[in-house]
């Protein structure tokens, strides 16, 4: 059959390489604690809605992702994890951002949703754990060490 003839189906695929993008940003994130590829994917979405609830949300992610990288306790004490955690949950229906990110975002709130300012040993026992998924031993074994002395002086006073 000549090739003018053949009948051939037309796709549009630029909603499949949407989520392949988004999948592969929220990936990037849980596995390598990575949030450029999402601030990107925002950046490009476009809206005429206040940008200003994900602008927060990344770059609160970055300073945590920062902080717990170069183990600076202070700024992790100090970091609103109960308004991290609520902004994302607003994020997820916001009908500017692709369909498919309202189920990615259930997986950003579960890396953070164990972080719990109220209880120290808690929010420890996952700073640690996060250190250990994303290969940072250096850092964790330093804040093993920090929290281990801390909780040494909490019950000697």
């Amino acid at each position: 059959m000549p090739e003018k003839d053949r009948i051939v189906p037309i796709l549009n695929l630029i909603s499949l390489s949407e989520l392949q993008e988004w999948t592969t940003a929220s990936y990037d994130f849980i596995r390598n604690a990575n949030i450029s590829k999402i601030r990107e994917l925002i950046k490009k979405t476009k809206t005429n809605t206040d940008n200003y609830l994900h602008k927060k949300i990344i770059s609160d992610l970055e300073k945590l992702t920062l902080n717990i990288a170069l183990c600076r306790g202070g700024k992790l004490l100090q970091t609103d994890y109960d308004n991290l955690k609520e902004n994302i949950k607003k994020l997820k229906n916001q009908s500017y951002l692709p369909r498919p990110f309202n189920f990615l975002t259930d997986d950003l709130y579960n890396k953070v949703e164990k972080f719990n300012k109220s209880d120290l040993s808690q929010l420890m026992l996952a700073l640690a754990e996060w250190r250990f998924e994303h290969n940072y031993f250096q850092q964790l074994i330093t804040l093993l060490q920090e929290f281990t002395l801390t909780l040494a002086l909490q019950k000697s006073t």
